[in-house]
């Protein structure tokens, strides 16, 4: 089977995701989930992950299945990106996001510190 590796280093440095374009589903690792808010640690890190989401969009609008590293498998991979945008953009805008992860109080305390990191 075919496999293509896109590397980028929105996550973490060197990060990677798995493109399978037979079946067409990406593994994207510690990204696209949906139940975990992106995670950047450090300001540096926002730009590198606005640029992952970028590395990914290509697969994202061929994928019919995404494989996020937490979360479920679903078939939403256009909405998982749409919603990791949205995030930032609220962010950025020093707007708080209206996002359905931050139900979960454990995705408040990763708000919290991309709120200091941009602040």
């Amino acid at each position: 089977m075919h496999l293509e590796l896109i590397t980028h280093d929105a996550h973490a440095p060197g990060h990677t995701a798995i493109w399978l374009p037979e079946p067409r589903i990406l593994i994207a690792g510690d990204m696209l989930s949906d139940d975990e808010l992106p995670l950047p640690f450090a300001p540096d890190d926002v730009d590198a992950y606005l640029a992952g989401l970028d590395a990914l969009e290509p697969y994202v609008e061929q994928a019919a299945l995404i494989v996020p590293g937490h979360g479920s498998v679903g078939s939403d991979a256009r909405e998982r990106l749409a919603a990791d945008r949205r995030y930032f953009a609220a962010v950025l805008a020093s707007k708080e996001p209206d996002d359905p992860r931050l139900a979960d109080p454990e995705q408040r305390v990763a708000l919290a510190r991309l709120q200091r990191i941009v602040s």
